[in-house]
């Protein structure tokens, strides 16, 4: 399937790539979960003895296996979810003042549900 966009036809797959997917660029991904968290987070990400819950390897586990995997961002308090299609989703709830960043590096943004 294809779009029109400013009178060119964009594959749909080129325009979803734009957005950051962990299955198709795991590398790439990360380095934005850098960008977003910083290199102590990566660091505590990484030490496996001591972190397993909500690290970037235990949800991408759980997608690969058709799940929904959590990352806790520093501190705790952002939240990445890795869909079962590979997309990173960023909450908006878990971090607002961060959406307008995570959008820029391309994470697709689950928005805060507003009453």
């Amino acid at each position: 399937m294809s779009e029109k966009k400013e009178g060119s036809i964009v594959p749909s797959q080129e325009k979803e790539a734009s957005v950051v997917n962990i299955f198709i660029d795991e590398e790439g991904a990360i380095q934005k979960l850098i960008e977003m968290e910083g290199e102590e987070w990566h660091k505590r990400d990484l030490e496996e003895e001591r972190f397993t819950e909500n690290t970037v390897r235990e949800a991408l586990a759980k997608a690969k296996k058709g799940g929904t995997g959590t990352i806790y961002g520093f501190g705790g308090f952002h939240r990445y979810y890795i869909r079962p299609d590979g997309r990173v989703d960023y909450s908006e709830k878990h971090g607002p003042s961060a959406t307008k960043k995570a959008r820029e590096l391309g994470f697709h943004i689950q928005e805060q549900v507003r009453f």
